[in-house]
């Protein structure tokens, strides 16, 4: 008992698979399945995405990067001996900065956050 022979195809039903429907349905379907995959390596962060994805989310890589380039700036300024004079604002300040910080026993990140807001 034979369940599936390519002779029961015959030319209708090869004309039947190029009918305009068909074809639509088809490029409905790979544009969809595109659209996914492009919502999950763009929306991955979004928690109210339907493509969050936790364990992607909070990758700290922007960041370690930023905190890399504060300490090196320390340092550097650290290094010059930094002779440049510092005074208050005048009467119309461009920007308005407040640091809030609590103190830590372990490691203070004050020197990282002034020097990622200057450089």
């Amino acid at each position: 008992m034979v369940l599936f022979s390519f002779s029961n195809f015959t030319s209708q039903t090869v004309k039947a698979a190029t009918l305009p429907g068909v074809r639509a349905i088809l490029i409905f379907i790979t544009v969809y399945l595109l659209t996914i995959q492009y919502c999950r390596l763009k929306f991955y962060r979004d928690p109210g995405s339907a493509s969050y994805d936790e364990r992607r989310a909070f990758v700290r890589w922007y960041s370690d990067y930023r905190e890399h380039q504060a300490v090196e700036y320390v340092k550097a300024a650290a290094a010059q001996g930094d002779t440049r004079v510092y005074t208050k604002a005048g009467t119309s300040p461009k920007v308005c900065a407040a640091f809030v910080t609590v103190k830590r026993d372990s490691q203070q990140y004050v020197e990282v956050s002034y020097s990622s807001l200057l450089d």
